[in-house]
């Protein structure tokens, strides 16, 4: 856990280093204008059209901001961490300001269906308090909130009832509007929890996956040629390694998760899509894949990773969710936890740079990790993005870092001996 004093140190570096706690930056640019922060971040439209006739062979998914993403897939609609207001804080007087505004609210009329959200753990930009409340309001107990251990307790406080706390490795299957189900199971993270100053570790935090049954076959004029093996971001085998204890929190006994369901031979298999939640780099990646994998579409936090020495337990950096993406056996990712509020040092749009050139580097498609705009959505079938979503503009590679520029496989296997949970 950091100290007090690791806090005082981070802050005199920020202010020996001229860096303004919150303030916007882009690199190259320390005090860029409004208009070149739009530049940077632009919103693309959401495809309502597309939201309202979901393919059944297919993943949607638009990325709302932050780690909020809009999934379809099998049926099922849901949000991940749905935070709707400007400010991530306990007040909308202060606190980090959005640079670009949510793709879509809990307000939006075409909005008509939603099945279930996933809430990774209470931090303020994960939990908000308004976004719950409008989502309570309008969705009501039709709208089931899967949280983490611990959690339900300030979901009752704000009169939400359909809620299900769950643990690590925990599965429930979700029963949805005109039959059928999805399968929702809680996974490791390596991360910490808190709302105040007095209740730190007090709830258990983590990632999601969530496994709809094989879609029926597509008529033969109408198949998309794809791979059903590994995609190019698989390892070729995976080991497992064992997980790390959540924190002691009353709960009923778990039940363990089913291994993934494979499809007839030769034939579809479920649709699996992973959201990784908040993290650190941890050594129960590759056995989240081998328990739950591989998956179509994986939602990977890429940035808040500045100063490393500081926020390396908790926040992984691009390269390191790319290392993630490959050990869980993930066919497309998405990159989320970026460009939305400054948390970190780093300029706001250096991790989608550092991604694509992790990516480049090695030796993968360019569309098998890519960062969406705000609003943009990635259509994802037998494992490939199909579509041409819209991507955040990326600065030319030598602008970054040194380090971040040719990153090492040194450097991605001494990541993976981080298994401290810290705290900031």
């Amino acid at each position: 856990m950091k100290s007090f004093g690791d806090i005082m140190k981070w802050r005199k570096e920020q202010k020996a280093s001229g860096v303004e706690p919150m303030r916007p930056t882009l690199m190259g640019k320390p005090k860029p204008s409004a208009a070149e922060l739009r530049a940077a971040f632009p919103l693309a439209p959401v495809d309502w059209g597309a939201l309202a006739a979901p393919p059944s062979d297919a993943i949607q998914a638009v990325w709302v901001g932050h780690a909020t993403v809009l999934v379809q897939m099998g049926g099922a609609t849901f949000l991940t961490d749905p935070v709707f207001s400007e400010r991530c804080s306990p007040t909308q007087l202060y606190g980090p300001k959005r640079v670009a505004p949510p793709a879509l609210t809990a307000a939006d009329p075409l909005l008509t269906r939603l099945d279930f959200v996933l809430l990774s753990h209470n931090h303020y930009d994960h939990l908000d308090t308004d976004s719950v409340r409008a989502l309570n309001k309008r969705f009501g107990q039709a709208l089931t909130w899967y949280v983490p251990l611990g959690v339900g307790r300030w979901f009752a406080s704000e009169g939400v009832k359909s809620v299900r706390e769950m643990d690590w490795w925990e599965s429930a299957e979700h029963p949805l509007q005109g039959g059928g189900s999805v399968t929702v199971t809680m996974t490791p993270a390596q991360h910490w929890s808190a709302r105040g100053i007095l209740d730190r570790f007090q709830t258990l935090w983590g990632g999601f996956v969530v496994t709809a049954p094989a879609p029926p076959p597509a008529p033969s004029n109408l198949t998309t040629s794809s791979s059903s093996g590994p995609s190019p971001t698989s390892p070729a085998s995976a080991p497992a390694s064992s997980t790390p204890s959540p924190p002691d929190a009353s709960a009923g006994p778990a039940t363990p998760a089913a291994p993934a369901a494979a499809g007839p031979k030769g034939g579809a298999e479920p649709l699996r899509f992973y959201f990784v939640g908040d993290t650190g780099y941890g050594p129960f990646f590759p056995e989240i894949g081998k328990r739950l994998g591989p998956f179509d579409l994986a939602a990977i936090p890429i940035g808040a990773y500045e100063p490393r020495w500081f926020m390396k337990p908790q926040h992984v950096n691009a390269e390191e969710g790319l290392q993630i993406a490959q050990e869980v056996g993930a066919r497309v990712s998405i990159g989320i936890h970026t460009a939305t509020w400054v948390l970190t040092d780093e300029p706001l749009d250096e991790p989608p740079a550092r991604l694509e050139a992790a990516v480049r580097a090695a030796g993968l498609p360019p569309t098998s990790f890519v960062t969406l705009q705000h609003g943009a959505m990635a259509v994802v079938r037998g494992g490939e993005l199909v579509n041409a979503p819209p991507t955040l503009p990326v600065e030319a590679s030598e602008k970054l870092p040194a380090a971040a520029a040719a990153p090492s496989k040194a450097k991605a296997e001494a990541a993976s001996g981080t298994a401290v949970v810290a705290n900031c």
